[in-house]
């Protein structure tokens, strides 16, 4: 009884383990993806800014328009990959329990086994 209990713990431990890794990776995708897509988004609205126009770029109102669209595209985007970000750790922790708990129940059949054996014997 002690082992199963033991296997137990071992086992939630490494699922534990699995899931610190998968979310420190996740946060890093998500800083790194987040700050490359504000990037990109800006140097549309700086091209924009730097196209000869008849109005300066601090009153024309398509250039404040185009950052107010581009704000909402930013926003949207990280809400996206944070979303994606999430539903891609919950499937690592389903699939991570999925597989300790059968690794989980072969040990304790093996153990079942075992015992008859040795009684039969």
């Amino acid at each position: 009884m002690h082992f199963k209990i033991a296997y137990l713990k071992l086992t939630l431990f490494y699922v534990l383990i699995v899931m610190v890794i998968s979310v420190g990776f996740s946060v890093a995708i998500y800083q790194i993806s987040s700050e490359e897509l504000g990037r990109g988004l800006g140097r549309q609205t700086g091209i924009l800014r730097d196209f000869p126009m008849n109005m300066p770029t601090s009153k024309n109102p398509i250039i404040q328009d185009l950052e107010n669209i581009r704000l909402q595209q930013l926003e949207e985007s990280s809400n996206n990959l944070q979303h994606n970000l999430i539903y891609f750790n919950l499937l690592i922790l389903i699939l991570s329990l999925k597989l300790a708990s059968s690794a989980f129940k072969r040990s304790v059949l093996v153990g079942i086994q075992r015992k008859n054996i040795g009684v039969i014997i």
